[in-house]
């Protein structure tokens, strides 16, 4: 894809993404909340701008414009009304440095008892650093989360 040519407005949005992608990323914004924040505004622009002789777009027309699915524009124009799922986690929407931060400062298994951050042994047996970043940052090397959270 990096060798196709590209219409002058996609290597625009690359140019000015640049920017944006880097201060998102100081600031411990996700991609995971940026998509969702391009869907909903993608949405909102499709529904409120590209209406046909003066009536509300509907859902039909949005995913055509988006390039999203019918089903998808549903669940974000009922999402955006209702409240927010129960099952929906706040750390979920953190990266993974944050999260492991967070389960080490809220996790019982890795506080002392009076619900402070405990030491943590690198690796072997029991609540160690190792174990910290599997449960709450998954896939991603221990070694390349301790540099990050150094740096």
């Amino acid at each position: 894809m990096a060798n196709e040519p590209q219409r002058p407005i996609v290597t625009a949005c690359l140019r000015w993404l640049w920017p944006v992608a880097r201060w998102l990323l100081q600031s411990g914004v996700t991609w995971k909340e940026f998509a969702e924040l391009a869907r909903g505004v993608f949405i909102d622009v499709a529904e409120k701008e590209f209406g046909l002789r003066g009536r509300p777009t509907n859902v039909s027309r949005i995913a055509l414009l988006t390039g999203m699915t019918r089903r998808e524009v549903r669940r974000y124009r009922d999402s955006a009304v209702a409240a927010p799922a129960p099952d929906v986690r706040a750390e979920d929407d953190l990266n993974h440095a944050s999260r492991v931060l967070a389960g080490w400062h809220l996790d019982a298994e890795f506080i002392d008892e009076l619900g402070r951050p405990r030491p943590l042994d690198a690796k072997g047996e029991g609540a160690t650093f190792a174990q910290l970043v599997r449960r709450y940052a998954g896939d991603i090397p221990v070694t390349a989360l301790t540099k990050e959270l150094l740096r």
